[in-house]
């Protein structure tokens, strides 16, 4: 420690020369020889300086502000400290360092401190003064840089008492070197984040009227390994560019903020171990060096002591509590409200809990230049963070917390798609598998109403015999205050209904009507002459009417696309004739079998019949007048009977439902004794057979 602070620039060939005169001048006595061996060895330790720290403390884990003046502002609290630093006990003239330091805050992110050192070894002496300036800049949450600068004065000065036997006139030892106060600097930097430690220092930031190249750089971290037992590794690196880099590694071991223990490998120097305790205040170390083999034969070791006190926290200000009017109402409808306030301060301390009066009103009481957070709570609202920071100059504050409400106001309309009109139906609403409300639909607007927490998603779902399931997926936003459900447009089934009449007289018919889809039925209901199906669109039906007595029939209905959900039907059956039967017109080219045009709506008549009854057989039966030949007659009726049968198998009509037979001339319906009767005669009639 403090090893050549004095004779940094006393050269090699003075010492030797000074060497020389003292020997001469004792007559080289035993009793003496000492002199000159110590003059030797601190010139030695001179020349090596360049490489060493000139404050080689071993207790500084615990008191960084032996090296860093950016730790002047690092504690709130004011502390003061000695340290005693005796280095190779038994070895005379071996370096000896009593430092004695106060630092105080002056401000939350500022402090001074006074450093004050004094130093032997060997013949010379030093005695440093230094006041500190720290400053903290926060980052963060427990995210801060501390920068520190001190400056002070450096006296070195000759050991007179220890150089009795020198000529102290010489102009060789007499220098004013020796004798002489210079300016002193030295200044740092800390990097602190959680636990980590980060530090750079220049400690002869200037020093001697010189910048100084000389630097040291500490990596520390702390670690709290149980709820006992707390950790420190730190690693130092020190150095200058003119000698190698010299290293500390340490680890110190605190058992409930109270004892510790610390154990440190140096470079080039040896183990070093510590032992401490904290109590009342007080930090009382030792230090223990055990040094390499170079000098350990010479010496006891290094030891070192210290004593850190440290007062309570120091208050700047003095701080009033000021008046805070607080107002909690409702965004619905900005009525008051029945609330929990609970204030903590900035180290989430908790100040008070209270409550709000029916109007939502509350005074509280906060200090001046402090910071708070007021967590807001009420019955069906989301809770509520006020950050507050009270100003020092402020002598009240009006505080309004609006809350919103944990239900939103939910409303709806249920409509039909096709003339968008209101409907009258029970509504409800699911969250996941639970139906959690059941609602009704208004007759006048079709509209409903309830409460749901924001922020979900629920599901509505309208079962009605009128209309097609439906079913609707909807998600309430966050903290939202009212919700209109998108419009719930209900797709009605489509009614086909009517009556079941006999074309005869107009009377209702007893009969069946089946209802088929894709060729397959689906539904078949007795009549006593009305009916009605309800069924979905998007397909195409069939109804198939039957009567006894009559002749069936069939409708389709292509409901595909729907623009009509009301289709009415009425059917009316063709009574079915005992014997033969015509059913229109039919005529055929003169003289041949062809077919005229005109005939086409008869026998297309006779298709519906025999497509809408699929087990009727008809017997078609061909006539002729008594013009012409009887056998000629005959051939052309068989043809023209078998012409219609041609016709009806074109339509898809088998064949063997038909049979075609010709009469000819024999079976007049009138005499052919005129024209008028003997059209009559020329004739196609149509029989129902078994």
């Amino acid at each position: 420690m403090g090893k050549a602070l004095i004779l940094t620039r006393l050269k090699l060939a003075k010492f030797h020369e000074l060497f020389f005169r003292i020997k001469n001048k004792l007559n080289i006595m035993r009793k003496h020889i000492i002199l000159p061996i110590l003059v030797f060895v601190c010139l030695f330790f001179a020349q090596a300086a360049k490489s060493q720290d000139l404050y080689n403390f071993n207790l500084y884990m615990q008191n960084f502000y032996l090296y860093n003046p950016a730790y002047t502002v690092e504690s709130p609290n004011m502390s003061v400290f000695l340290n005693s630093h005796l280095q190779w006990i038994g070895f005379e003239g071996a370096p000896k360092t009593s430092t004695f330091g106060f630092r105080t805050p002056i401000k939350k992110n500022m402090g001074l401190g006074v450093y004050l050192q004094n130093s032997t070894q060997g013949v010379s002496g030093m005695f440093t003064g230094r006041l500190s300036y720290g400053y903290r800049a926060n980052l963060g949450d427990e995210h801060y840089l501390n920068f520190g600068l001190a400056m002070g004065a450096v006296n070195d000065r000759l050991l007179n008492e220890r150089l009795q036997n020198v000529d102290l006139t010489d102009s060789k030892v007499a220098t004013d070197y020796y004798n002489s106060t210079t300016f002193n600097a030295s200044g740092g930097v800390g990097y602190f984040f959680k636990g980590l430690e980060a530090q750079f220092i220049l400690p002869q930031l200037f020093e001697k009227s010189r910048t100084n190249m000389y630097a040291i750089g500490i990596l520390a971290y702390n670690y709290e390994a149980s709820s006992i037992i707390d950790l420190k590794p730190l690693v130092l690196v020190r150095g200058v560019r003119t000698a190698p880099v010299q290293f500390d590694a340490g680890l110190t071991a605190t058992w409930r903020k109270t004892i510790w223990g610390s154990a440190t490998y140096r470079s080039n120097n040896g183990l070093i171990f510590g032992v401490g305790a904290n109590f009342f205040g007080l930090n009382l170390g030792y230090a223990y060096q055990a040094d390499n083999k170079t000098i350990r034969a010479a010496e006891d070791g290094t030891h070192e002591i210290q004593l850190i006190y440290t007062l309570g926290k120091l208050k700047f200000n003095r701080t009033k509590s000021i008046p805070i009017n607080l107002t909690v109402k409702s965004v619905v409808d900005a009525a008051g409200l029945v609330s929990e306030v609970k204030v903590t301060n900035a180290a989430g301390e908790e100040v008070s809990t209270s409550q709000t009066n029916e109007a939502g009103l509350l005074s509280l009481s906060l200090k001046q230049g402090q910071a708070y957070t007021l967590t807001v709570t009420a019955v069906d609202y989301f809770g509520h963070l006020e950050q507050v920071t009270i100003a020092a100059e402020e002598l009240s504050r009006n505080i309004d917390v609006v809350l919103t409400p944990i239900h939103a106001a939910v409303t709806g309309k249920v409509t039909r798609i096709d003339n968008n009109s209101a409907v009258e139906t029970d509504v409800e609403i699911w969250e996941a598998e639970t139906t959690i409300a059941n609602l009704h639909a208004n007759s006048g607007q079709g509209i409903f109403a309830t409460k749901l927490k924001s922020g979900k998603t629920f599901i509505m779902k309208i079962n009605d015999k009128r209309f097609l399931p439906f079913t609707q997926t909807f998600t309430i936003p966050e903290r939202a205050t009212n919700y209109s459900v998108p419009a719930a447009v209900l797709t009605p089934y489509v009614t086909i209904s009517g009556t079941l009449k006999s074309k005869t007289d107009n009377s209702l018919l007893t009969g069946t009507v089946s209802l088929s889809k894709s060729g397959a039925v689906v539904q078949t209901v007795n009549t006593t002459g009305n009916y009605s199906f309800t069924i979905e669109k998007g397909a195409k039906y069939e109804l198939e009417f039957k009567a006894a007595e009559h002749i069936g029939k069939k409708t389709v209905h292509n409901l595909t696309t729907v623009t009509k959900y009301e289709i009415t039907n009425n059917v009316v059956l063709e009574k079915m004739a005992k014997g033969a039967f015509t059913l229109g017109t039919i005529n055929f080219k003169s003289g041949t079998a062809e077919l005229t045009e005109e005939s086409y709506e008869t026998l297309d008549k006779l298709v519906e019949i025999l497509s809408d009854n699929p087990d009727l057989k008809i017997e078609i039966a061909g006539h002729t007048d008594s013009d012409g030949a009887e056998v000629g007659n005959q051939k052309i009726s068989q043809l023209r009977a078998q012409a219609c049968v041609d016709y009806a198998v074109n339509k898809g009509i088998k064949a063997e439902r038909m049979k075609a037979i010709g009469f000819g001339e024999t079976k007049p319906l009138v005499p052919n004794n005129s024209p008028e009767n003997k059209a009559k005669n020329r004739r196609v009639e149509f029989k129902f057979i078994d």
